[in-house]
């Protein structure tokens, strides 16, 4: 009788492992103990009832395993997956600590390109450069604290600035080619090397798993263009400096760190596209007073302000709106 216990254990053990979540340990774990405790009280009834017991749990356990192929492995992985807790509101110290090199990138460096000793060649020859070198530097720390913490949420701008770092790096390849000047091209290249190199590495793996969650990680990743936008000035169009040149970063941090603290979706995205869409008005509006003369039209100023409010609002929404759909077809499938 034990040895046909121990063989009947045995044999569920095995058939356990082509279950779609044996690969789950605590899953694993408490079927294999249940499955146990099961032969040995049938057991003590004979051996004729243990075979019985033996053959239905054999007959039900199979059914259960090719039920949970066809139709609910996805389900089932979703619901016994752990809780995203990076999901959660960031905690204000670090909210505030991450949005700090941006601070920086923002507000400081915008003040100081007012002040006189910005535009001295020793100053452009030498200090741009290693403030270009510091602030990768910063942008890749980030992204390095981030991927030993399991990708939190502030840790998105820090990537995508990372991917436009070597955006950089390739339209400086296109020099003295016929590419010169493909900024956009650029970009797209290095998004692609980005994603082909991270999508199945296991160090990335939290952030693209972090992604297909909840979109709105990558809609904040994506804001990181937005707040160095907002960054940027011609000193042509705003020779003096005034608190409307740093309003337009200020509002973009501000919407941030809204972003950061939130508990929904809803109101994530929100604080994205209303601080967008107060930045841009005050960020283009220098283009009014008409220092410039081919833009210093009024419908021509307006085409490129709700050009480029539309452009930025679409870079923003399309990760949310990708999410939805990816929400909504299992809502379908459970209707049918």
């Amino acid at each position: 009788m034990n040895g046909l216990v121990r063989m009947a254990v045995r044999l569920f053990i095995h058939i356990l492992r082509l279950h779609p979540l044996a690969g789950v340990s605590d899953f694993y774990e408490e079927m294999q103990s249940t499955y146990t405790q099961v032969i040995n009280e049938s057991s003590g009834q004979g051996e004729k009832s243990l075979w019985q017991r033996i053959m239905r749990e054999l007959f039900d356990l199979t059914g259960v395993i090719l039920r949970s192929w066809i139709f609910g492995r996805k389900a089932m992985t979703e619901n016994l997956s752990t809780p995203d807790r990076s999901s959660l509101p960031t905690p204000w110290g670090t909210a505030l600590l991450s949005l700090l090199p941006f601070v920086l990138i923002g507000p400081v460096s915008l003040t100081l390109s007012y002040l006189p000793f910005w535009t001295d060649p020793l100053w452009t020859r030498w200090i741009w450069p290693g403030e270009t070198i510091l602030l990768a530097l910063i942008v890749w720390g980030g992204i390095i604290m981030g991927a030993k913490r399991g990708f939190p949420r502030w840790s998105y701008t820090y990537v995508i600035g990372g991917v436009i770092s070597l955006a950089v790096l390739v339209i400086a390849a296109f020099n003295n080619t016929p590419l010169h000047n493909q900024q956009v091209l650029g970009l797209l290249i290095a998004a692609a090397i980005f994603t082909a190199v991270t999508i199945r590495w296991h160090l990335f793996q939290p952030f693209w798993s972090h992604i297909r969650q909840d979109w709105t990680y990558l809609s904040y990743g994506l804001f990181a263009i937005i707040i160095m936008l907002s960054a940027g000035v011609d000193h042509d169009e705003s020779p003096r400096l005034t608190f409307q040149v740093v309003l337009p970063s200020l509002l973009t941090l501000a919407g941030a760190l809204v972003h950061l603290r939130a508990k929904t979706r809803l109101v994530r995205i929100l604080a994205l596209v209303v601080s967008l869409t107060l930045a841009l008005p005050i960020w283009i509006s220098p283009i009014f007073n008409g220092v410039v003369g081919p833009l210093s039209s009024r419908p021509d100023v307006l085409n490129l302000l709700f050009g480029g409010y539309f452009i930025l609002l679409a870079i923003l929404l399309a990760p949310a709106l990708v999410g939805l759909i990816k929400r909504a077809e299992p809502e379908k499938e459970t209707l049918k």
